[in-house]
């Protein structure tokens, strides 16, 4: 089964990862946008991304790809 990803429009507007985003649908995850998470301060500084509800930053978009992918697998 997949894993849930949540992702702030602002940060996913900020870090353009929308192809990262395609690839977890893809791979049957369940990935929404939200408008936001109440993280701002995190969230404008890195990618980042509420994972099987945990905030989540990263240092850039494609961990956020490998996280999901290879490590909650």
């Amino acid at each position: 089964m997949g894993k849930q990803v949540l992702c702030c429009i602002r940060n996913f507007q900020q870090f353009e990862y929308g192809h990262v985003l395609r690839e977890l649908v893809e791979q049957a995850h369940e990935v929404r946008l939200e408008r936001c998470q109440s993280q701002c301060i995190g969230c404008r500084q890195q990618p980042a991304a509420i994972i099987e509800g945990k905030w989540m930053g990263f240092d850039n978009s494609e961990q956020i790809r490998q996280y999901v992918s290879e490590k909650l697998s």
